[in-house]
């Protein structure tokens, strides 16, 4: 079983005098963080993204007043005032 970054290092393939360890070690500690970074930075640019293409709905925005005044209107005849 593989205890420690050793065991993981020996198990790659390894050219003599083209890859040394220590660059293997570097790649493997900080491999878990650009990948959280990779994500973070996708899931950023998803959101700006989907904000940019999101269209004004005017008919939306009507049937949603309807709506409230609707409820305002249920509301006052059960007694409770919201205004």
């Amino acid at each position: 079983m593989l205890q420690n970054i050793n065991d993981i290092i020996s198990y790659l393939p390894v050219a003599p005098g083209y890859v040394e360890e220590s660059e293997y070690k570097l790649i493997i500690t900080y491999a878990p963080a650009e990948v959280i970074m990779c994500l973070g930075i996708w899931a950023a640019t998803q959101v700006i993204y989907g904000v940019y293409l999101c269209k004004n709905c005017p008919n939306a925005a009507e049937e949603l007043d309807l709506h409230v005044k609707a409820a305002k209107k249920e509301l006052l005849k059960r007694g409770i005032n919201v205004e």
